[in-house]
This record gives structure tokens, C-alpha cells and sequence, in this order.
């Protein structure tokens, strides 16, 4: 930062160095908002968006600056007319129990790189959300309905949106040209549009906890896919497109209403890890031979319906670092699991003690059950 900038740092707040016109906000916020701010630690806020969000007030200053913002407050009040003077502004976070609207000035921050709307319900998304010429990294929760101004922030490349209503996301998310990470977990969504397909930079997909029965087939034009989260839907199948995912390294679909997988997936060489428990499928994919898919290396079809094992090529076995085909209904059961003493070591149950825990005449899984969300 120029000299000129380093002089104006005049003051301080919780010890910290600050220009005295961002120490004054700090100050007003505390006395009139009754907030109560903490020293955070650099990159605290976006190290939360994998983690837990903690309930705190913070901020974080560099250069005599504040650019980072974290605000838990009980009421607007004024918030915005003193928090406009943090110009320098990156990372906000902030939860107002009293704000059902989020408001479109929030777009002014030119340099803000990420916003974080957590914990109170959004029940109006404005027309106009504003310029973010910078925004990259936006996270909201408990939203109304999928907002379609989104689509004015092309540059955006991770969207995270959770524990909302959406029961059918619009075509305009094809708009963002721009996403490499998109998180639509838990918003009780029931399709997923064609224009997904559009969105030809995205990396990761996470559509888990939803009310979804099929996938689209222009799911198979995301060639830069790389994880595919879809577990705790209503899929009966996996589309024939899923095969063009020539790079993609992840598939979890758990718990689903699957009965087969398509045999265009042999074509998927990147796939490391494909999880397909708690399904009903009936038959090992007889197109999954020895390194056919030659960096697999964790696959799990346990709690399926799958008959036997006894034709699967043992190479495939040593293939595999990680597998587990427990709880089906005949057949053998075999897991494999890292031990300390020997690296992988081949566990094979004895047929009666699987009967004694999986009884297919007497216990059906209840493939409506979902958890409790979380988020």
C-alpha cells in the first residue's frame, strides 16, 4: 500500500492499526447496533464455509483496513450507512435476524470477493442485486425461491446455496458461464434443467438431499467435471451421457433408488471413487473387469441387492484399496479396509453372520428416510 494510505493509520481498535475513519464505524457499530467485535484471523470467514459457522461479531484489518467482516446482529439499523465506509472491503459474512429482504446496495463493494448470508431466511431477493465487479464466492441460506438475478453475476465461480425452497431451479443458472463449484444440497429441488449442461467450467457439483428422479442428459456435456455429488435423491438410474465425464474423479450417489448402472460409465478412466450404497441394485455391472476403469480405487455396493460375487474377476480386488459390498442379499460379502499391520487386508464373512444381521425377508430399508439437514 502507498505511503500516503499507511499514514492515514492514526488509530486503533482491539489494538489493532486502523485509519480513524474505520475505527469510528467499529466504535459506532458497538455502541449503537450493541455489537461486540473480535480479532479475527486472516481467512477465518472463508475456512468456515467447509466448516462450522461460528455465531460471532469480528473483523479483520490489513494496512490499516478493514477486509474481512463478520456481523450477528439482531437488527439492521443503520448498518449499512456506516459499514459503506469500508472500502476495502473482501469477505462479509453476516446474519440480520431482522433483514427478510437482502438488500441491493450490497453490490457496491467493488472490491468484495465474498458474501456469506447466513442463518436468517431471505424472502425477497431484489431485482437488481447490484455491480460486484469482484464477487467470486457467494453463499446464501434459507432462501424463498432460486433467485434469478444470479444470473447478473456471471463472474461468480462458486455458489452455494442450502436449507432453502426451491422446488425447480430455473434455466437461468445455464447463465453462469463462469462456476466452477456449485452446492445446491437440501432445497428439496425436483429437477435439475437442461441449461446445467451449459455450465461447461463447473468442477463440482453437489445436488445431494434433494427430491430428484432423474438427471438430465445434458449432464454428460460438464467435461470438466470432476465431483459428482448426488446422494439422498429418488434416482432410479444414472443417464447413458454420464459416460462422456471422461474426467471426472468422484461419483457418490448413496442412497438412491438405482437398480443398474449404465455401461457407457466403462468409458469414465478418471473415476477414483464410485459410491453407490444403499440402492437397489441387483446385478454387479458386468462391464467393471479388472483396471477397466484403471484408477478406481474405492467402490462401495453395500446395503444393495446384488445376488453374488462369486464371477468378479479377484484382480479387480487387488485393484481396489477400498471396497465394501457388505449387506446383500446372497452371494459373498467381502470388505477391504486399510490395517496396521499388513496395508489392505481382505476380509471375507462368514455367510451366516451376514444372514444374522441382513434379513431380506423380514427387514425393508426405508429408502424415504433422509437425515436431518444440517446445514
Amino acid at each position: 500500500m502507498a505511503n500516503e494510505e499507511r499514514d492515514e493509520v492514526t488509530a486503533h481498535f482491539r489494538g489493532v492499526p486502523l485509519v480513524q475513519e474505520e475505527c469510528d464505524v467499529l466504535i459506532e457499530l458497538e455502541a449503537d447496533a450493541k455489537l461486540q467485535f473480535i480479532v479475527l484471523k486472516p481467512d477465518s470467514i472463508e475456512s468456515w464455509l467447509e466448516n462450522y459457522h461460528p455465531a460471532i461479531t469480528g473483523f479483520f484489518a490489513e494496512d490499516g483496513h478493514v477486509v474481512e467482516l463478520c456481523l450477528i446482529a439482531n437488527y439492521w439499523n443503520n448498518i449499512y450507512e456506516r459499514i459503506q465506509r469500508f472500502h476495502h472491503m473482501r469477505i462479509l459474512q453476516f446474519s440480520i435476524h431482522s433483514l427478510d429482504t437482502l438488500p441491493s446496495w450490497i453490490g457496491n463493494f467493488l472490491e468484495l470477493k465474498t458474501l456469506i448470508v447466513v442463518g436468517q431466511p431471505i424472502i425477497k431477493f431484489p431485482e437488481k442485486i447490484g455491480i460486484f465487479p469482484s464477487l467470486e464466492r457467494l453463499v446464501l441460506t434459507r432462501l424463498a425461491s432460486f433467485p434469478g438475478t444470479l444470473a447478473q453475476l456471471p463472474q461468480v465461480k462458486y455458489l452455494r446455496i442450502n436449507a432453502s425452497s426451491i422446488p425447480v431451479l430455473p434455466d437461468s443458472i445455464g447463465e453462469m458461464k463462469n462456476l466452477i463449484e456449485l452446492d445446491l444440497g437440501g432445497n428439496g429441488m425436483s429437477n435439475l434443467p437442461l441449461t446445467i449442461g451449459e455450465i461447461t467450467s463447473l468442477k463440482v457439483l453437489n445436488i445431494s438431499r434433494n427430491q430428484l428422479t432423474a438427471l438430465p442428459d445434458s449432464i454428460g456435456d460438464l467435461l470438466s467435471l470432476k465431483h459428482l455429488v448426488v446422494d439422498w435423491n429418488k434416482l432410479t438410474e444414472l443417464p447413458e451421457s454420464i459416460g462422456r465425464l471422461a474426467n471426472l474423479k468422484e461419483l457418490s450417489a448413496n442412497h438412491n433408488k438405482i437398480t443398474s448402472l449404465p455401461d457407457t460409465m466403462v468409458t469414465m478412466k478418471s473415476l477414483e471413487t464410485l459410491l453407490l450404497a444403499e440402492n437397489g441394485i441387483t446385478t454387479f455391472p458386468f462391464w467393471l473387469k479388472p483396471y477397466s476403469l484403471p484408477r478406481l480405487r474405492k467402490l462401495d455396493l453395500s446395503n444393495n441387492k446384488i445376488k453374488t460375487f462369486w464371477y468378479v474377476d479377484i484382480d479387480l480386488y487387488e485393484q481396489l484399496k477400498d471396497y465394501d459390498f457388505l449387506y446383500n442379499p446372497g452371494g459373498m460379502s467381502l470388505r477391504v479396509a486399510p490395517t496396521r499391520q499388513d496395508g489392505n487386508r481382505l476380509v471375507v464373512l462368514d455367510l451366516d453372520d451376514v444372514n444374522d444381521n441382513y434379513d431380506t425377508d423380514d427387514e425393508e430399508r426405508d429408502d424415504d428416510e433422509e437425515p436431518n439437514d444440517i446445514d
